[in-house]
């Protein structure tokens, strides 16, 4: 475990990846800081007094929170893109043997440089996501520990994604086509969840087996930005009617998981 490890985090500088994370929190933390100096001059409003964001009633804890989870999906993307390319890279000619030859199982294999990725990656964008909330927090002297939810629910996010990841980059053996592929599944999953939520929809197909087949497929397809959309609302302290969007697309993601250990075990390299 820990040599993959560490080859996940030589890729990390190799490839200057950490790069990308390192300027886009940095930009982050500078808009973040001068947050702390937005001012209205209420002149114009016919007084000569200066408020604070607030003052207007703006809620600014509630407001750090929703930023740090745009941030976070942003980052949660660049991951997801970025790592599409480990698996048919550690597998090309040459340099699958490499990996084939080492004392283990190919199961072992696989599932170490899986969570050798899930935790280097995930904990670099996540770190950067909490050093931004934390700067806010400064600035503006307040702290929500629902930023350790939200930080989990993102980890549990990429954790999906990246089974999926894994599974088309055994299948297909290259980066462009897992990053299709994975493209594909964001599209139906969008698609779907437009049709559950409109039931409009249903009644302008008007054809019952179709919205049958529509439904179930709903239910058991991964719901990846369904899930996305249901860590923001936990965040932001909506009422949540029903989990099963978390749980159903968490038990889809380790059964494709196990699939890909299958596959990986039969294929020929």
């Amino acid at each position: 475990m820990n040599g993959l490890i560490k080859d996940t985090i030589s890729e990390l500088f190799d490839r200057k990846v950490i790069f990308i994370y390192l300027v886009i929190t940095l930009i982050a933390i500078v808009i973040t800081l001068f947050s702390g100096n937005v001012e209205f001059n209420m002149q114009s409003f016919g007084s000569s007094d200066t408020v604070e964001l607030e003052d207007l009633g703006f809620n600014v804890d509630l407001g750090l929170i929703k930023s740090v989870n745009f941030l976070l999906y942003i980052f949660l993307f660049l991951s997801v893109m970025l790592t599409a390319g480990i698996i048919p890279s550690m597998f090309i000619k040459g340099r699958a043997d490499y990996y084939l030859s080492k004392p283990l199982s190919r199961n072992s294999l696989l599932l170490k440089k899986f969570f050798s990725v899930l935790i280097i990656y995930g904990s670099l964008f996540l770190g950067c996501g909490l050093l931004v909330y934390l700067s806010g927090a400064l600035v503006h002297s307040v702290f929500n520990y629902n930023i350790f939810l939200l930080l989990a629910l993102t980890f549990g996010a990429f954790f999906i994604w990246l089974c999926f990841s894994f599974f088309f980059g055994i299948i297909t053996g290259k980066a462009v086509s897992t990053i299709v592929y994975l493209s594909i599944v964001w599209f139906v999953q969008f698609l779907l969840s437009i049709f559950h939520a409109n039931k409009a929809i249903a009644d302008f197909i008007n054809a019952e087996v179709l919205i049958k087949i529509l439904e179930i497929t709903y239910y058991i397809f991964p719901k990846t930005g369904d899930y996305y959309d249901l860590t923001g609302d936990i965040v932001s302290g909506k009422s949540i009617e029903t989990y099963m969007v978390g749980y159903s697309t968490l038990i889809i993601a380790v059964f494709i998981l196990f699939m890909t250990l299958l596959i990986f075990k039969k294929k020929n390299y």
